[in-house]
């Protein structure tokens, strides 16, 4: 089990008037144009005694409600996936329905037109040459510009004219005016009991590539391995003999998006059971590298979706841990990793959609589960929002002294279980310096050239999309006046009557090479001044007295230099 947390808040539960023992797809989308969020669920069964599914609509309100659901026949029976696009170009989304059929129900592919107001027009079903769609994508296939449809079959036994137990993905191209070629070509989908596809241009050509979760290999379910097959497309509709790369024990779901982000796409892929989710990263031509796997902190069902859920700019993966009862956050680290699942209860999650359901600029949650039994439900799981943060700040020496290079310490820890990330500025009354949080929510700043003086300093985070903004207690950095040592030296010493003599003075100082004027004196009498460099003043003198003279060299300093002197005694014959 995974750490718990609240990256969203408990479900509000809606009901899609549906019947079975799940709904297995939810979608969001705005159908009715008023520039809110909508939700539609695909219900296996319309009632306990209709022989056909149906689709619920539940129109959004802006503010993550919704209203009460609206049903209509999905065209067939055992609704397994539902698809929102506009399939006959006129602007208005259309609901495309995968219809599992079975048990004396009808199959098919189910197409309901939109009218751009939030209702639909009646199904209109298309068969399939091989079983009944489990699950469907929309996209453009052969480069026409109309919408196509892929139907995903399970094909298990009795279902399958061909095939027998593998999986099998028939295309229906679309004529852009919502109607589609029915039957349609049926391509072998790498292994067996096929159960989630994906589409996108895997290896740059151009040209849309299908890839597919299969639950078992070729040669059988009884050692519960399962694959993801790699259909590259020939930009014609057509695709290339697939091949087929090891996922985990009974893969079930299959994403792609670039996770590491180095413009090549990625499979991500979950497995039925308690192996979690895997990694297949991209190499740019259609092929993935070795899957690397994740635990998901539960028992999954197969489904994922992947968004950036904390809005740090990286991918993360949310997984329905259905046995578990809760929902799975696998946080991105933006190179392809991730971190350990967090997990938060959410009753019986078989499915999952992604949206702004506010307008606030934060992902929401929505659930496909059911009350336990044989009643669909759909829950809505608002962002948690930012939690509250501490920022604590330390010096590396207090006090200091002048020239002394000191190094503050920020550290920012969350009430959640987010790392803080972003910007943390250093201020005394105006800015002296900012820096990024690392990895572990710690910035450092340094400094070596502050002047004597008091120095209240405080650190302010500016917080992030899962953390608040805030200020550190204020840290009194004291910086001390440092001490400075003169020494002085002549030459020649004794000297003769007339003869020029240097007069050589070195400040020192423990922190910093002093700076300034020397002043040379012999009584009250000032001899002259000069400049240090690199720590030194020179004079010369041709005028002393026959006998003997003391010479005195003083560097007065400054508020941040303490005042030193040396003598020295010059013969002179």
């Amino acid at each position: 089990m995974g750490p718990s947390a609240a990256f969203f808040l408990p479900p509000v539960i809606y009901d899609p008037h549906g019947y079975g023992f799940m709904n297995v797809s939810v979608a969001i989308a705005d159908v009715n144009g008023d520039g809110r969020p909508d939700l539609l669920v695909a219900n296996r069964f319309a009632c306990s005694s209709c022989a056909n599914g149906s689709v619920a609509v539940l129109l959004g309100n802006g503010d993550g409600t919704f209203q009460s659901a609206v049903t209509y026949d999905s065209g067939a029976g055992e609704t397994e996936s539902l698809v929102v696009a506009d399939v006959n170009d006129d602007g208005k989304p259309d609901v495309v329905v995968g219809n599992k059929g079975g048990g004396g129900s009808s199959r098919g592919v189910g197409v309901l037109v939109g009218n751009g107001d939030g209702t639909f027009q009646a199904a209109v079903t298309y068969g399939l040459r091989i079983g009944g769609p489990d699950k469907i994508a929309v996209a453009d296939v052969n480069g026409d510009g109309k919408l196509d449809v892929l139907a995903l079959s399970f094909c298990f036994g009795a279902q399958c004219t061909s095939f027998e137990s593998d999986g099998a993905v028939s295309v229906l191209l679309g004529r852009g005016d919502g109607t589609f070629e029915g039957n349609g070509t049926a391509y072998d989908s790498g292994g067996r009991q096929a159960k989630s596809m994906a589409v996108a241009d895997v290896n740059g050509d151009g040209k849309l590539d299908l890839l597919v979760a299969n639950q078992c290999t070729r040669q059988g379910c009884t050692q519960f391995h399962g694959v993801v097959g790699v259909l590259l497309g020939n930009g014609d509709g057509t695709f290339q003999p697939v091949v087929d790369y090891s996922g985990g024990n009974h893969t079930s779901g299959v994403a792609i998006a670039d996770v590491n982000g180095d413009g090549n796409l990625d499979v991500l892929e979950t497995d039925m059971g308690w192996s979690g989710v895997g990694v297949l990263l991209g190499n740019g031509d259609g092929t993935f590298q070795q899957r690397v796997g994740y635990a998901t902190g539960g028992y999954s069902n197969g489904f994922l979706v992947i968004a950036d859920i904390n809005r740090d700019g990286k991918l993360d993966i949310v997984v329905p841990n259905e046995i578990s009862s809760t929902v799975a956050v696998l946080l991105g680290n933006g190179d392809g990793t991730f971190q350990p699942a967090v997990t938060q209860a959410e009753s019986d999650p078989k499915s999952l959609a992604v949206a702004d359901l506010t307008g606030d600029g934060s992902l929401d949650l929505v659930v496909g589960t059911s009350d336990g039994n044989v009643t669909p439900l759909v829950g809505v799981m608002l962002h948690a929002g930012a939690v509250r943060t501490a920022t604590k700040l330390v010096a590396s020496l207090n006090p200091s002294i002048y020239g002394q290079k000191v190094t503050w310490t920020a550290t920012v820890t969350s009430s959640g279980v987010i790392v803080p990330t972003g910007r943390v500025t250093f201020t005394w009354g105006y800015k002296i310096g900012s820096g990024i949080l690392n990895s572990s929510g710690v910035v450092t700043l340094t400094r070596s050239n502050l002047n004597a003086d008091p120095y209240p300093l405080i650190a302010v985070y500016s917080g992030d999309a899962a953390n608040q903004r805030s200020t550190s207690g204020v840290l009194n950095q004291v910086v001390l006046q440092t001490t400075s040592i003169a020494a002085l030296t002549s030459s020649p010493n004794p000297s003769t009557h007339g003869q020029a003599v240097t007069f050589t003075a070195k400040i020192t100082s423990p922190t910093v090479i002093p700076k300034g004027p020397v002043t040379f004196t012999a009584g009250k009498t000032v001899l002259g001044t000069a400049q240090l460099s690199g720590g030194a003043a020179k004079v010369t003198i041709s005028s002393l007295a026959v006998g003997s003279t003391k010479v005195t060299a003083t560097y007065y300093g400054d508020s941040n230099i303490s005042q030193s002197s040396a003598s020295v005694t010059q013969t002179v014959h």
